[in-house]
Formats: structure tokens, C-alpha cells, sequence
């Protein structure tokens, strides 16, 4: 039998079929680097949102002084971003989804609320050109015969 082979039991005829694995190619291996910086970048995003909560790297006082809609902000951060973290660490789909979701909330808060998000008006300029990154590395690596 050879290496690197699957078994494909997936066709109506009830039968058996060989058929070889797919190779990682350099397009892999580009996008698995690729989650795993962003995956350290939202790690300490999402602990940073953690030290706001705790009161130790925060604008207001005290936490609970702050107005509902940046205590909301922060805590939806604070759960989603270590969250999506893990997911791009370990490379896995849902990672990549949780990832995009976070991202696109955080451009869209960030033009719609400038002053609660973090980076600005350049925030979402940089946001857009990482999703396009992850987009195209994530078909890159999708080919087959890549």
C-alpha cells in the first residue's frame, strides 16, 4: 500500500476507492504563517480589551463608569478576539470565519465610532488589507496542483 493515501468512502456504490492525499504546498504553508502572526496580533488585541475591563489600561475609572455602548465594544472584543485567536493559531476553519467576523465588526465600528475603536480612521484601512491578504492566500492555497 502506499504512503499518503486516503480512503474515500463517500461514492454511492458502496465501494472502496485509494485515493492520494493532497500535499501541502508553499501556499499552505504561506497561509498557516500568515494566521498565525494575525492569530498573536488578536491575542494581544483581545487582552488588551481584558485590561480595560480590570481597570488597569483604561480611559474611565473604573470600568462600569463607562458608557454602555464602549463597555459593549470592549467586551464583545474581549471574548470574540482571544477566540478567533486560537481558531487562526491552530489553522482551522472556523478560526479564519471567526477572524473575518471580528475584523470587519472592528472596520465598521471603527468608521461608524472612531473615538471608541482603537487606531482611528487608519484602522480599517489596515483591516481591509489584511482580509484581502487572508483572501487571496486562502485561494492560493485552495488550487489544487499549487
Amino acid at each position: 500500500m502506499a504512503d499518503n493515501v486516503l480512503i474515500d468512502a463517500s461514492d454511492a456504490d458502496d465501494c472502496l476507492r485509494l485515493v492520494p492525499e493532497r500535499k501541502d504546498t508553499r501556499w499552505d504553508r504561506r497561509l498557516v504563517l500568515f494566521m498565525r502572526v494575525i492569530s498573536i496580533v488578536w491575542l494581544v488585541k483581545g487582552l488588551s480589551s481584558w485590561l480595560i475591563i480590570m481597570g488597569i489600561w483604561s480611559p474611565h475609572a473604573p470600568f462600569y463608569t463607562a458608557p454602555l455602548g464602549y463597555q459593549s465594544t470592549v467586551i464583545y472584543f474581549a471574548v470574540t478576539d482571544p477566540v478567533a485567536a486560537i481558531g487562526m493559531w491552530i489553522a482551522t476553519q472556523w478560526g479564519g470565519i471567526l477572524w473575518l467576523l471580528a475584523i470587519v465588526t472592528n472596520a465598521i465600528l471603527a468608521f461608524s465610532f472612531p473615538r471608541i475603536i482603537p487606531g482611528g480612521v487608519v484602522a480599517p484601512y489596515v483591516y481591509i488589507v489584511l482580509v484581502i491578504c487572508y483572501l487571496v492566500l486562502s485561494t492560493l492555497a485552495a488550487r489544487k496542483g499549487a
